[in-house]
């Protein structure tokens, strides 16, 4: 899934994903900070970071394809709000540690060899007390998407596991960890049923 793959997707689809915020970070409004800057790898055309500058934060918003990451600049613009965006591979992005109140890792899948790395790389942005809310596929989307049609990496390498999100998230608390059969709705690519791991993990003050 390179980046001419994402610029395809983007360049045929107008949000492709929607321009609702994913449900779950949506659900999870109350757990945000009030302030601060928040890291949002992989969002595409800026659903969930222009959803995150509405609610007072400063979304920093990374993608792999440059015209997602243009259309997302004229979401934010159109939507009145401000975001800070990046073009590239998030493993290879300036990243300041320490820096984020919140991260909102939302259907970021990296191939398996790369995954830690990632996580690792989430968990050292968040300053003390920071929060992560996550939601990916997980094991077993695979047959969800042969007989659902509802999305996910063709690579099941890349579905997430609870037991391999605690380990690559030591370094934070877990607040909330849950594998789960849900009804996608943000359509054209997230439709249908799937399954799906969700997770709220703070970092220790």
């Amino acid at each position: 899934m390179t980046p001419d793959f994402w610029n395809e997707r983007y360049s045929e689809t107008p949000f492709s994903y929607g321009e609702a915020p994913n449900g779950f970070l949506a659900a999870c409004a109350g757990l945000l900070p009030a302030q601060g800057r928040a890291l949002v790898p992989g969002d595409g055309q800026g659903r969930n970071g222009v959803w995150l500058a509405k609610q007072g934060l400063r979304p920093l918003c990374i993608d792999y394809s440059e015209i997602a990451i243009e259309q997302a600049a004229a979401f934010a613009a159109r939507e009145n709000v401000e975001i800070d965006t990046a073009t590239g591979d998030f493993l290879q992005a300036e990243v300041p540690a320490g820096a984020f109140a919140l991260a909102a890792s939302i259907y970021f899948h990296l191939p398996a060899d790369m995954r830690a790395d990632g996580h690792r790389k989430i968990a050292a942005a968040l300053a003390p007390g920071g929060r992560l809310i996550l939601e990916g596929f997980a094991k077993g989307q695979a047959a969800f998407q042969k007989s659902h049609g509802s999305g996910g990496p063709p690579d099941a390498a890349m579905h997430l596991e609870a037991e391999t999100l605690l380990a690559d998230f030591a370094s934070l608390r877990p607040l909330y960890l849950e594998t789960v059969e849900i009804h996608l709705h943000e359509a054209p690519f997230h439709e249908g049923l799937a399954k799906v791991v969700r997770a709220v993990f703070e970092k220790p003050a």
